[in-house]
Order: structure tokens, then C-alpha cells, then sequence
């Protein structure tokens, strides 16, 4: 789906709620595959998400991780 909507699609923003843990193929990953310039925004509640989401991701500025 997020190879389709970053390439054909044209889709180059991207909202991830409730990401979980972060696993190999995440979503900027394969976003960014397609369309180099895509970001994603991680949201999830879980403070132990965000802390791995944070550290796996390359930090704030990389790819925000966000705690709601």
C-alpha cells in the first residue's frame, strides 16, 4: 500500500498511528524507496513505542516519533 501511495499515487506525506515497535520495512523506509523526499510522522501512547521508535529511526528530526 505505501509503495503504491508514494509512487503512483504521488503521495509524499505520510501519518503512522499506532506504529508499535518499529520492525525491519517500516513505513519511511519503503515510502522512501519510492520517493526519496516522503516523510512520516510516527504517532503512538505507548512511551516504550516512542523511545524505540525514536532510537531506531534516527532521532526527532529524522522521523518524528510522537507520543499521544
Amino acid at each position: 500500500m505505501v509503495r503504491f501511495l508514494a509512487g503512483p499515487a504521488g503521495i509524499d506525506q505520510f501519518l503512522d498511528l499506532g506504529s508499535g515497535l518499529p520492525t525491519a520495512q517500516n513505513t519511511h523506509e519503503i515510502a522512501q524507496q519510492v520517493n526519496p523526499d516522503a516523510t512520516v510522522v510516527y504517532v503512538d501512547n505507548d512511551p516504550v513505542v516512542v523511545a524505540h521508535g525514536r532510537a531506531r529511526a534516527g532521532g526527532e528530526r529524522a522521523h518524528p516519533f510522537r507520543r499521544r
